[in-house]
């Protein structure tokens, strides 16, 4: 299994919610206390993880809004989420891919990046370091979570029982976040 778990079979996963700890208290310790949630709309296990991080770090009721993960609709999602909370200091985002389309948005409104809302992704996809200004993403390496299913596949395969593994991630601060003005 990648990215959930079933009992009887071993699963690789990433930390997800060490990563989305580490990003909201990043976005904390700059300042913000207007964190919003770009959630991926896909009720699966990685996402549950990253939600109930968001809204124990942030505390209360989190602004939060459902999207699947194409530009086009992480836009207008991330505009219907800014225009009903325009408070939001920052945003966490459940994807890179979510997070770009949230960039368009906050640019359709005419804000800046990182001055007027800070943004924070997850995934460390290429996208991420093209956009402007570079976005701040927790970084998994996907890459070893397809080596490590694999080499638990052969170990099942083989009669083994191997143990569910968990990966670490890590953030990686680029320039889309800053202290709130």
């Amino acid at each position: 299994m990648i990215e959930s778990e079933s009992r009887g079979h071993p699963s690789v996963r990433l930390d997800v919610a060490r990563g989305t700890e580490d990003a909201v208290r990043h976005l904390l310790e700059l300042g913000h206390r207007r964190i919003g949630h770009l959630a991926a709309s896909h009720d699966r296990p990685t996402f549950r993880l990253r939600r109930r991080a968001v809204d124990r770090l942030v505390g209360g009721k989190v602004p939060r809004a459902g999207s699947d993960f194409t530009l086009g609709t992480a836009q207008a999602t991330t505009l219907g989420l800014l225009r009903e909370h325009s408070e939001l200091t920052a945003l966490f985002c459940d994807d890179d891919v979510l997070a770009a389309g949230a960039y368009l948005a906050v640019r359709e409104l005419a804000l800046r990046i990182p001055d007027d809302i800070s943004i924070v992704g997850f995934d460390g996809l290429d996208i991420g370091r093209v956009l402007d200004p570079p976005l701040t993403t927790v970084v998994a390496d996907a890459a070893e979570l397809g080596r490590v299913a694999f080499e638990l596949l052969v170990a099942q395969l083989a009669g083994k029982r191997p143990r569910s593994r968990v990966l670490p991630v890590e953030l990686e601060i680029r320039g889309s976040t800053a202290a709130p003005r």
